[in-house]
């Protein structure tokens, strides 16, 4: 499988794009949690674990000898989804909120992994290489009925759900990457961004108004929003330094992101959704990816590298309250907020 983290460089600075970030969305949930799922390596193998987004009430869900992974929750967490290498491959597999009813929902010789869960038609979406490259699809929550959503000779990456989950949008790695769209039903593809700069990391405003993107197009890499048919493309940030990975708040008046400052050092910034009242929130924790808005967007939840080991980290909008919340000494990576 295609690993989630491409860097390109840029002049001399590496800026360290995290593919899929955005999604995992699409959907709005009633029933928040202000929880995180996340993996770890804390018993010596990655293991899903659950938190509350202060860091208490860790409980570990999984407890195998294989490795398990890329953790989403379907919006209450009363059903997660994951992959699990047994040594051959990545399949995914879903549990209940205590680990239990354990199902395996993909059974092949590929490698899958979970991308994303959309409430309105309880639909997974997940990446997988079957057809030789890494393309897009989707299945119910048991497995089932799936739907074959890209079919490219390039790999896709990236996708996420509108809200409604009537289409899919997805990053395709062509001459330069660019920001597609397609019906749930794998029909009527379009491109939207179609210009010759790399457009990336799509993520989706909880109200279906707005695309949240990242783009070279004036140069180095900023964010942009856009309208659902890609009209009314809009730069939101336009510093010297490179900005990603983009996250919107769940009431869509907030955008976070990650900007390069230095040639090794990321920060975490939020903004306005227009772009306006850019606030500088982290600095000198470590290199600092993946901004996550919790799940009633009071915080921003992200990555901060410590060595060669990941924490998790949460921020609240204001730049207060800087909470490590895994702070042990293994690796802590992908989560998800719900």
């Amino acid at each position: 499988m295609t690993n989630r983290t491409i860097n390109w460089t840029i002049g001399t600075v590496a800026l360290a794009i995290i593919l899929g970030c955005g999604g995992g969305g699409g959907g709005v949930s009633s029933s928040a949690q202000n929880k995180i799922v996340f993996n770890t390596e804390i018993n010596g193998n990655y293991d899903i674990y659950s938190m509350n987004d202060d860091g208490t009430g860790l409980t570990q869900l999984t407890s195998s000898s294989s490795e398990e992974r890329y953790p989403i929750s379907n919006g209450d967490g009363s059903l997660y989804f994951f992959v699990l290498n047994d040594g051959n491959d990545f399949e995914i597999y879903s549990m209940n909120e205590s680990g239990g009813n354990l199902a395996q929902l993909t059974n092949n010789n590929f490698n899958e992994e979970v991308i994303g869960y959309n409430t309105n038609t309880n639909r997974v979406l997940f990446m997988s290489n079957r057809s030789g490259n890494d393309e897009v699809y989707s299945m119910n929550i048991s497995g089932g009925s799936v739907v074959r959503l890209t079919n490219n000779s390039v790999t896709d990456y990236s996708p996420v759900f509108s809200p409604d989950g009537s289409k899919i949008f997805y990053v395709n790695a062509g001459a330069d990457f660019e920001i597609f769209a397609v019906n749930s039903n794998g029909l009527g593809t379009v491109n939207l961004t179609n210009n010759p700069a790399d457009d990336l990391l799509p993520t989706i405003s909880k109200d279906g108004s707005k695309i949240f993107f990242a783009s070279n197009r004036d140069g180095n890499f900023n964010i942009y929003s856009m309208n659902f048919n890609g009209t009314g493309v809009t730069a939101l940030t336009s510093a010297p330094e490179d900005d990603g990975q983009p996250a919107v708040s769940p009431d869509g008046s907030k955008v976070a992101f990650s900007r390069v400052n230095g040639a090794t050092s990321n920060d975490i910034y939020i903004m306005d959704s227009d772009g306006t009242n850019v606030v500088q929130l982290t600095s000198g924790v470590g290199p600092e990816r993946m901004p996550k808005f919790n799940a009633d967007g009071t915080k921003v939840i992200f990555i901060a590298n410590s060595g060669a080991t990941r924490e998790i980290f949460s921020i609240n909008n204001d730049g207060t309250g800087l909470t490590n919340l895994t702070n042990n000494a293994v690796d802590d990576g992908e989560f998800q907020p719900y």
